[in-house]
């Protein structure tokens, strides 16, 4: 970026050829990024989910306008929370029927008489996966919303 002389307008940093032109190529790079890791597993879509929940980048501010013509950004944070969503329901009603099998022991409350401890041990770890999906796909949420990339199931 060049100085140019005193008479010219004073340019914005953030709004100068450069900025705009850098903006634009590292939204490109994460744009194909996403599609890349959409396409994956799904060990690769949660590790996905928990980086945009951790918002290691802030989509929220990225002008909408801008955003508009990298398409694998809104798939990707799509995508991202469709599936910690759906991870959170299923871990959910995994919960469901197995609070039924822990209910006499919870009434007791004394976790030593649980005769099956391996199914106790699976149940807690259920319940751990389930709140954390919750609280990934909550952060996507509003991220997603936040950039406005349109209606997603919830």
């Amino acid at each position: 970026m060049e100085i140019g002389d005193a008479n010219s307008e004073v340019r914005r940093l953030f709004n100068s050829d450069e900025a705009v032109a850098v903006r634009r190529s590292f939204l490109e790079h994460i744009s194909k990024w996403l599609e890349l890791h959409v396409k994956n597993n799904e060990d690769d879509l949660t590790g996905l989910a928990v980086l945009l929940a951790d918002g290691v980048i802030d989509f929220s501010q990225i002008n909408t306008d801008e955003l508009e013509a990298f398409t694998g950004v809104k798939k990707g944070l799509t995508e991202a929370f469709n599936y910690a969503s759906a991870q959170f329901e299923a871990y959910d009603q995994q919960l469901d029927s197995l609070h039924s099998k822990f209910a006499k022991d919870f009434e007791d409350l004394d976790l030593q008489i649980v005769a099956d401890k391996d199914a106790f041990r699976n149940y807690l770890r259920i319940l751990t996966h389930a709140e954390e999906y919750y609280f990934i796909s909550r952060k996507l949420k509003r991220v997603h919303d936040s950039v406005g990339t349109g209606k997603l199931e919830d």
